[in-house]
């Protein structure tokens, strides 16, 4: 299970990323703008605005029962210090 966090622009999330990264905290990109589906079906990226800025923007942490509560207060922590 992950969990997703949407940021104001790609250089927040960048950021973001790198920070919990450098924590030892894994982070994904949850897509990409070529794995876009209006992309693989070569449609005008700017009829789908709001897919693009999520694909820029959104940032996927992890989320699953079996964090510990070391692990969940590391990782609020580092997003506190964001």
């Amino acid at each position: 299970i992950r969990f997703l966090l949407e940021f104001k622009n790609q250089k927040q999330r960048n950021h973001a990323k790198k920070t919990l990264a450098d924590r030892g905290i894994a982070s994904i990109l949850p897509m990409k703008q070529y794995q876009l589906l209006h992309r693989l079906l070569k449609q005008n990226a700017g009829d789908f605005p709001r897919s693009e800025k999520l694909a820029g923007t959104l940032l996927s942490l992890p989320i699953y029962p079996k964090l510990t509560e070391r692990e969940v207060l590391k990782i609020s922590t580092a997003l506190n210090d964001l």
